[in-house]
């Protein structure tokens, strides 16, 4: 059971939302109209006025993503018992001013997902109930659910290090690969998504016609490239509060690949505003590579890096999102 968001809570998302991606307010009130599948803002206040804090079940179409004060307090009793523990890695570790154990630390309870909550009860509780609870196991949990870059961070000195971030409140599915060496870090970032569609009778499915009518359900929108752009800012900004500088090669954006876009192949997954967005990131600095995979794969096709760095000296980073 989970609670539909009231107005309140609706309007701290998308100022949220605004503040940390540098979009208008409009903008961003509009993407969490379109997360809890209303079409406009207004259909969503109107929708927060009938059903706002009303219990839903967990088969709801509603994503799950706020708690209600009664689970946050449960939640906050249950992990104020490894405060310390938690204060303690922060005090040591990279900081990443979005990170779930910074803001546990906070209490920013209204920015950790009700889905995230749940499972960390489940989890934490489950250890409990076994007098198996320890710090260290917490802490993995903690590790294991974060939705932030200090997912990647944390496991920087790990073989194989391809966590998903697929952040909620900011609906985003950025997948990649971390290759840290010292205080820098080349992410190679197979496939950038939207978790995020347009309500509609479009959906998402294996056949590419379909596939397209989705992209073009979104990417019409006026937020999408200051949306996109304004993200990959986020995630460049938090490895630079960490002292990582780096790069960043994206091989696809909504299933339409940098090496088409490159050459001039119209694909199915083609849309003239996935081409604007590449293009946009070739004027922020983008450029063209040839990357070689994990374990020394050849790929064998082009994808667009861009760079950035901890002292600050990147240029596309100033700024908000305007593209």
């Amino acid at each position: 059971m989970f609670t539909f968001p009231t107005l309140n809570q609706a309007k701290a998302h998308s100022k949220y939302l605004s503040q940390v991606i540098g979009i208008k307010r409009t903008h961003a009130q509009e993407i969490v109209a379109f997360i809890h599948k209303q079409n406009t803002w207004a259909e969503l206040v109107m929708l927060c006025k009938d059903l706002g804090g009303t219990l839903l079940s967990d088969n709801s179409h509603f994503p799950t993503l706020y708690c209600s004060q009664e689970t946050i307090a449960r939640f906050d009793s249950v992990i104020s018992k490894y405060r310390k523990a938690i204060d303690d890695i922060i005090a040591v570790s990279p900081k990443v001013h979005d990170s779930l154990l910074t803001r546990i630390s906070n209490k920013d309870y209204h920015r950790i997902s009700g889905s995230i909550v749940g499972s960390l009860l489940d989890e934490i509780e489950g250890y409990e109930s076994y007098r198996s609870s320890t710090a260290e196991n917490v802490l993995f949990c903690l590790n294991f659910w974060d939705d932030s870059v200090f997912k990647a961070i944390y496991n920087r000195n790990t073989k194989c290090n391809n966590p998903t971030l697929s952040p909620e409140f900011l609906p985003q599915h950025f997948y990649a690969y971390y290759n840290f060496k010292g205080k820098s870090v080349d992410i190679s970032c197979r496939e950038w998504d939207l978790n995020l569609e347009r309500p509609s009778k479009l959906k998402r499915s294996s056949n590419a016609v379909d596939e397209r009518s989705f992209q073009e359900s979104i990417c019409t929108r006026k937020w999408f490239k200051p949306y996109m752009i304004g993200y990959l800012k986020m995630i460049c900004q938090h490895f630079r509060m960490a002292g990582f500088s780096g790069n960043i090669r994206i091989h696809k954006i909504l299933n339409y690949s940098a090496n088409n876009h490159k050459t001039g192949i119209r694909d199915d997954y083609y849309h003239d505003e996935i081409a604007g967005l590449f293009d946009a990131l070739i004027k922020l600095g983008g450029r063209y590579v040839r990357e070689k995979g994990a374990g020394g794969e050849l790929l064998d096709i082009d994808c667009l890096e861009i760079s950035f760095f901890a002292d600050g000296t990147n240029q596309w980073m100033i700024g908000e999102s305007t593209i």
